[in-house]
This record gives C-alpha cells, sequence and structure tokens, in this order.
C-alpha cells in the first residue's frame, strides 16, 4: 500500500510541475471551507485535478 501512495505522489508532482498553478494566495486555505457535511476540496485551476481531504485509516 505504501508503494501505491509513493507512486501517485511522483505522478502527481511530475504533472503539476508541467501546469503553471495560481499565486498561493487564491488557493483556499481551512478558513474556506465551512461546510462540515462533506470534505474539502479544491480543483487547481484549468485541470481536471482536485485535491480533497480525506480521513486517515490505520496503517
Amino acid at each position: 500500500m505504501r508503494e501505491i501512495g509513493e507512486d501517485t505522489t511522483v505522478y502527481l508532482l511530475d504533472i503539476v510541475g508541467r501546469r503553471d498553478l495560481p499565486p498561493l494566495s487564491d488557493v483556499p486555505d481551512e478558513t474556506a471551507f465551512d461546510d462540515e457535511s462533506e470534505p474539502a476540496k479544491w480543483r487547481i485551476p484549468g485541470s481536471p485535478i482536485r485535491i480533497v481531504e480525506s480521513e486517515r485509516q490505520g496503517c
């Protein structure tokens, strides 16, 4: 399972490294997510990539 996480991280960094990312000031912080009924999520503008909060499962 750890190998999958490491591979996913490498692939994601490769994709993100090829994109022009928005200024950090445009990226929401924890205060932007008030609705606790669903996980916090944010889509990288101009891409299909969504960053979604998830609860860590026992390792």
